[in-house]
């Protein structure tokens, strides 16, 4: 793949990302943020991430950079860091627009991006908007890439995660009441 991916916002989701960056035929130089220690120590010690000192050492070392934090934080993480023009930023953040990541991330190239889980295997459709065919190649280790024609379309296609998070919840939930009962987990 040749280009180092940043991911700032190391929780639960940058684990899936991390694991279906993994996949590729050529996988990429990872590095995370720092602030969630056990979990960019867990990702150092199964895929051999790199772990950053601070979210500007992300930037720093990134050809393209991954804000994958919650939404209610939007861009604090982000917030007065320096971005290059040679880079690519995308945001997983649901809700934030282009504009508002653009203001941040300038003079970075803006994208967003949405998937669930599902990247962890692949299995994953993958949102895009605007549309970046360098990105593709990037985003098929996750699934199969859509790109949105405008963020309108965008914004309706980030619904569809949200639908298959609910529903993975609710097949866990199933999982463990049933165990409880006396089932066999497998």
């Amino acid at each position: 793949m040749g280009r180092t991916i940043g991911i700032v916002g190391t929780g639960h989701f940058a684990g899936y990302l991390v694991q279906g960056l993994m996949r590729a035929e050529s996988p990429p130089d990872i590095v995370v943020s720092p602030r969630n220690a056990d979990k960019a120590g867990e990702l150092a010690a199964r895929f051999g991430v790199g772990i950053a000192a601070d979210n500007q050492a992300v930037i720093d070392t990134a050809d393209v950079v991954i804000l994958a934090t919650r939404p209610a934080l939007g861009t604090t993480a982000i917030d007065g860091l320096t971005f290059r023009p040679d880079q690519i930023a995308f945001t997983m953040v649901a809700g934030m627009t282009l504009a508002a990541f653009q203001s941040v991330v300038a003079p970075a190239r803006a994208h967003r991006a949405i998937a669930h889980a599902g990247v962890s295997i692949g299995a994953s459709p993958v949102f895009l908007y605007p549309d970046a065919p360098e990105l593709h190649t990037l985003f098929s280790a996750w699934g199969p890439v859509e790109a949105s024609p405008d963020e309108a379309a965008f914004e309706v296609a980030t619904v569809f995660p949200v639908f298959y998070a609910a529903l993975y919840r609710i097949i866990e939930e199933s999982a463990r009441w049933g165990a409880a009962q006396g089932l066999e987990p497998a």
